[in-house]
């Protein structure tokens, strides 16, 4: 076989293809337009109301530019590297193409270097989108160059590592989501391990992590320029960016090495050894003993609570998420029945991850419920049964929510015992009495679990709203992970730079929309750490914001409801009109009989 130089034929059809879809074109209008709108937010808040800003307001609001572009482009690119990969070979071998590519004279790395060059593509043009917006936010100044340059490297970085560890996983993975839910999570533990390192630090007594450690996570590193100019130079930053290209050419060199072995094994498989599943997650025994739907009530939504099971990797993400917070939440209700001195804080932090990190489970696993259907073909079978829509619809909304109510135990635990322990304000000298702390904390408590049940329903009625509108599984997920993103981080985002300013109590209220902050801030109140504003104001915005996401979630579910049928292909179920036959003229008939 010679040996073929340049892009190769996978590469150039792959590419063809996909300058043909006018999604990639969507996509970077979409991303020009959140960047021009973190623009807009800074320029209203900072510019606006002084229509003749000095220079070093200028400079300030050029910062504060650097701050916005920066922190919305790492995070899309977070997002949108894996989601382009992700369905590199496992598609392929869904479908049967990648035995065909197997069979012909292409060698593993023209394969493999074709399919990954094909969605860096896409991925570092977006990038590239951002660099005429930044240069016009650093007219104002403000913006270090160096800083600049470093922080597009560190992103362009993480877009090779992401895309990298997604092509890498993909040639194990069965489905797209497995990949996406693995590398989505790795995201979380990279981007966590630093804090979590300080409260295990402050519960065993084994000190603050190293230096070095807080430089592999992308954000800081990115910001400290300005948020820590003596923390980090240009040696960490180049340290960042060569570790992260060495991890992506190893991952890349694996999976050149073990794609053709794993395919061909994955290929010959038995059908028996492949239905076999020797690995249970804990839900799996979980919900065998709960009370659930009869076959006869709904057959689909007994089939969602006791036959189906997820796959193996989601249950092995699942079982560890299972086990972290379990252990975490002992130590925490330890520490809280022993009064530590920092029970407060590790209890607020083990409560925010739980939830953030449990309900982006829950967005990627409401659209495998259906979008998992249509990828294997079996909603067509399921469609030409003579269920009704709305009762397809229903079990599959149940089957995604019913995770939700175990998500809320462990954070209603943590609460409930803080509101158990609650002493009385003005009983603690200690506190400063100028301040308003919060009165009622069973109130409290149950609005922690109110914020949890209530947007994770409005999280599962948008997943099944994605999958029944969008037809690729990968997809559908990585818009589900992106709107869930936006809620929790974009929002937090858009209300600090609102009121960075001029700190106001509203900014505050704002961001009891975001569950990560909610069950943040309020198990922060009955620890006794913060001080609301206004009295119980909180209490009602929360109530507020709960109401929206139960309407937001039967808003949803009922326009899933109204176009299930149209984008599936179902034909609607409505009763024909009787026609009406006039009775034949017979008038002419002798004259023909007598002819």
């Amino acid at each position: 076989m010679a040996m073929r130089w340049g892009p190769g034929p996978v590469f150039a059809y792959e590419w063809l293809m996909l300058a043909r879809r006018w999604q990639l074109y969507a996509g970077r209008g979409l991303f020009i337009l959140m960047l021009f709108a973190g623009l807009s937010i800074v320029w209203q808040t900072e510019v606006a109301h002084n229509p003749t800003p000095s220079i070093r307001q200028q400079a300030l609001v050029g910062e504060k530019f650097f701050y916005a572009l920066i922190g919305i482009q790492l995070t899309l690119v977070m997002l949108a590297a894996p989601a382009a990969t992700a369905g590199a070979i496992c598609q392929d071998k869904t479908r049967g193409t990648l035995a065909h590519l197997l069979v012909t004279d292409l060698s593993n790395w023209e394969i493999i270097l074709g399919k990954l060059a094909v969605r860096l593509g896409p991925v570092l043009g977006l990038i590239g989108c951002s660099i005429p917006i930044l240069f016009m936010g650093s007219l104002f100044g403000g913006i270090d160059l160096e800083a600049l340059i470093f922080a597009y490297l560190i992103t362009i970085a993480v877009g090779i590592l992401g895309c990298a560890l997604a092509l890498f996983l993909s040639v194990w993975a069965a489905k797209t989501h497995e990949v996406l839910v693995v590398v989505y999570l790795t995201w979380c533990l990279l981007l966590l391990a630093g804090p979590i390192w300080h409260v295990a630090g402050w519960y065993f007594s084994i000190g603050t992590p190293p230096s070095w450690f807080d430089d592999r996570n992308a954000f800081w590193l990115a910001f400290a320029p300005y948020s820590d100019p003596k923390a980090t130079d240009w040696r960490d930053d180049l340290g960042f960016v060569g570790v992260s290209l060495a991890l992506s050419a190893l991952l890349v060199l694996l999976a050149v090495l073990r794609v053709r072995a794993v395919a061909v094994r994955q290929m010959s498989r038995s059908e028996q050894k492949r239905g076999s599943r020797p690995f249970r997650s804990f839900s799996d025994f979980w919900w065998r003993w709960l009370p659930g739907p009869s076959l006869d009530g709904n057959p689909v939504l007994w089939r969602e609570w006791y036959r189906k099971r997820s796959s193996r990797w989601i249950r092995v993400v699942w079982t560890l998420y299972a086990v972290l917070a379990v252990t975490f939440t002992i130590l925490v209700l330890s520490q809280i029945s022993s009064q530590t001195r920092t029970f407060g804080a590790f209890a607020t932090i083990v409560s925010a991850l739980q939830v953030a990190i449990g309900l982006l489970l829950v967005s990627v696993a409401a659209v495998t419920t259906l979008a998992d259907e249509r990828s294997r073909n079996n909603m067509e079978v399921l469609l030409t049964t003579p269920l009704s829509s709305r009762s397809i619809l229903w079990a599959k909304w149940l089957g995604a929510y019913r995770g939700v109510p175990l998500l809320a135990i462990l954070p209603a635990a943590i609460s409930f015992t803080l509101a158990w322990n609650w002493q009385d304000v003005s009983s603690r000298p200690s506190l400063p009495k100028q301040l308003v702390y919060d009165e009622h904390p069973w109130l409290n408590a149950m609005l922690i679990v109110a914020m949890i049940l209530v947007p994770g329903a409005a999280i599962v009625s948008l997943g099944v709203a994605l999958a029944t509108w969008i037809p690729k599984l990968g997809r559908a997920v990585t818009w589900s992970v992106s709107a869930y993103v936006l809620l929790n981080i974009g929002w937090l985002i858009a209300v600090e730079t609102m009121y960075a300013g001029s700190p106001s109590p509203m900014s505050d209220y704002l961001a009891l929309a975001s569950p990560w902050f909610a069950a943040a801030s309020l198990t922060e109140a009955l620890s006794i750490l913060r001080a609301w504003p206004a009295g119980d104001s909180h209490l009602l915005w929360g109530a507020g914001w709960t109401v929206l996401f139960a309407f937001s979630a039967i808003l949803l579910f009922l326009v899933t409801l109204l176009t299930f049928d149209r984008c599936l292909g179902r034909m609607s179920h409505q009763p024909r009109r009787k026609q009406s036959f006039s009775r034949p003229d017979t008038s002419a008939e002798p004259l023909l009989t007598s002819k």
